[in-house]
Order: structure tokens, then C-alpha cells, then sequence
């Protein structure tokens, strides 16, 4: 939990100084896109399902790069009635939380 909330401070001070408004609601999605598939990894162990550990720690660190967080940042964005800046925004925020990292 501090993790993400250095994430989110260092993030909302770096997006609010561009010149377009964005709202941190996005920016606290964008934050988190990186660690949807650790946080996926770790419901699944807690489950109890018997997947191998090995294996889903495999499954989760390419799910984690930031090719697949552009693509889950593309399908958010798709979802959205502002596709134009909502994918920079939340691009910009998952480069920085992987940069932060």
C-alpha cells in the first residue's frame, strides 16, 4: 500500500504539470494498470485453485510488461466516450509506474 501511494503522488504531480486536465481518478487507473496482474496472481494463490505457483508468477511478469498494460490502457480507453486523451493519459501513467519500479 505505500508503494502505490508514492506511485500516486509522484504520478498526479508529474501528469497535472501537462497542459491538458486530467482527472485523478484516470490517473490512479493508470497507476495501477501494472499491478492488475500481481493483484490477479495473488487472488488466485489465495483462492487455493492448485495452479502452480511457478507458472502464474511466469503468467504474471509478461502480463505485467508494458506492452500488455498498453493494451489493457487501449481497451479502458476504447470503453470510454473520450477515447483522444484518455489512452495518453493512461500510457503516460503505467510508463511511469514501471519507470518508478
Amino acid at each position: 500500500m505505500p508503494n502505490t501511494l508514492v506511485h500516486l503522488g509522484v504520478q498526479s504531480v508529474s501528469t497535472k504539470a501537462l497542459p491538458w486536465e486530467a482527472d485523478f481518478k484516470w490517473i490512479a487507473v493508470g497507476c495501477i494498470i501494472p499491478d492488475v496482474p500481481w493483484i490477479i496472481q495473488r487472488i488466485i494463490l489465495a483462492a487455493g485453485t492448485g495452479i502452480d505457483r511457478f507458472e502464474l508468477v511466469l503468467y504474471a511478469t509478461a502480463q505485467a510488461s508494458f506492452f500488455s498494460s498498453l493494451i489493457l490502457c487501449g481497451a479502458l480507453a476504447f470503453l470510454t466516450v473520450s477515447r483522444g486523451w484518455i489512452f495518453p493519459l493512461l500510457a503516460l501513467n503505467s510508463f511511469l509506474h514501471l519507470l518508478l519500479d
